[in-house]
């Protein structure tokens, strides 16, 4: 992020509330969006009109890369999922910035062979881990963001998302998930929230035994 900042000449953030819309599927990409704090949601819209969330975005990374740089409407829409705070830059400005900075264009080339290898890992999780796992790998990635690691008190983490979303990210079923859910309950792992949406109360030995994954 530092580095993206001094190469880009980087000042403030634009700041968003939980839910807005940075972009939507077919529109045209003119920004490039780099997120500071907070979490977005990567989704794509079906042609029977059903959405699916395909993943989420962390601090530190570029929202949505590829449309920007191949100058074609974006495939996916992004969406902010917590409050966030985000960097916008102008494509053909980092398109030349890219064009004229080796330090840019090798940075930039870095982080795209980091996203490819992620996604294999993700492939290789849904491949290799059961259902529990995978759900425990997704909280494990959001205890740094959420400042979490050095806790020595059980402390309420709120899942971003609902239910249904959860279940999507982790590949499994809305039925699977409520019988991981209600195994988490027992354990003393999960709240319940009339809203729909999860709460972890996160010990320092749940934590332990978790961020391994990470």
């Amino acid at each position: 992020m530092a580095e993206w900042k001094r190469l880009l000449s980087l000042d403030c953030p634009s700041e968003y509330w939980a839910g807005s819309e940075l972009f939507t599927q077919g529109a045209a990409a003119r920004e490039m969006f780099l997120l500071e704090s907070g979490l977005v949601k990567i989704t794509s819209m079906r042609p029977d009109g059903k959405g699916a969330i395909l993943d989420l975005r962390y601090p530190g990374q570029w929202v949505e890369q590829s449309a920007s740089i191949l100058g074609v409407p974006y495939s996916v829409s992004a969406t902010t999922v917590t409050r966030c705070e985000i960097y916008r830059f102008d494509i053909r400005r980092f398109r030349s910035r890219l064009a004229n900075s080796l330090e840019a264009s090798s940075l930039f080339v870095y982080q795209e062979a980091m996203d490819l290898s992620n996604q294999a890992d993700a492939l290789l999780r849904l491949k290799t881990l059961d259902a529990r796992e995978r759900l425990e790998h997704f909280i494990a990635e959001l205890v740094p963001p959420m400042g979490l690691m050095n806790t020595r008190s059980p402390v309420r983490l709120r899942l971003p998302m609902k239910d249904h979303e959860l279940a999507a990210l982790i590949g499994v079923s809305k039925q699977h998930f409520s019988i991981l859910k209600k195994q988490m309950i027992e354990a003393g792992e999960v709240i319940s929230d009339s809203d729909y949406r999860s709460t972890m109360t996160v010990t320092r030995e749940f934590i332990s035994r978790i961020t391994w994954f990470s």
